[in-house]
C-alpha cells in the first residue's frame, strides 16, 4: 500500500488484464485481507476434473462418429446388394431370343 504522503494507505495493484498464458488461466483475483494482499488462484484439481470430463466427452463423440461411419458403410453395402438384385430381375424380364 502507498499513502502518497496523506497518512492513509491506498492499495495499488498492477493491471491483471495484461496477464497471459497459464498465469491468466490460474489467476482468480485478489483481495485485501487481514494479513495484507491475498492473491486468489483457481482450483487446479477442479480444472483437471473439468478437463477429464471434456476429454471423455470428446472420446464419446469419436465413438459416435465411428458408429455413424459403420452405419453408412452398412447401408452402402445393402444398396449394392439391392442394385444387383434389381439388375438380375430386369435381365430375367426381357425374353432371350432363341
Amino acid at each position: 500500500p502507498k499513502c502518497c504522503g496523506e497518512g492513509t494507505g491506498q492499495l495499488y495493484m498492477a493491471d491483471t488484464t495484461l496477464l497471459d498464458g497459464d498465469a491468466r488461466q490460474l489467476y482468480a483475483g485478489s483481495k485485501l485481507g487481514k494479513y495484507g494482499v491475498e492473491i486468489l488462484l483457481e482450483d487446479k484439481a477442479a480444472a483437471r476434473r473439468e478437463l477429464l470430463r471434456l476429454l471423455s466427452a470428446g472420446g464419446a463423440l469419436c465413438a459416435d462418429k465411428r458408429l455413424q461411419e459403420l452405419e453408412i458403410e452398412r447401408r452402402r453395402i445393402e444398396n449394392q446388394k439391392l442394385r444387383k438384385e434389381i439388375e438380375t430381375v430386369e435381365d430375367n424380364e426381357h425374353p432371350q431370343p432363341v
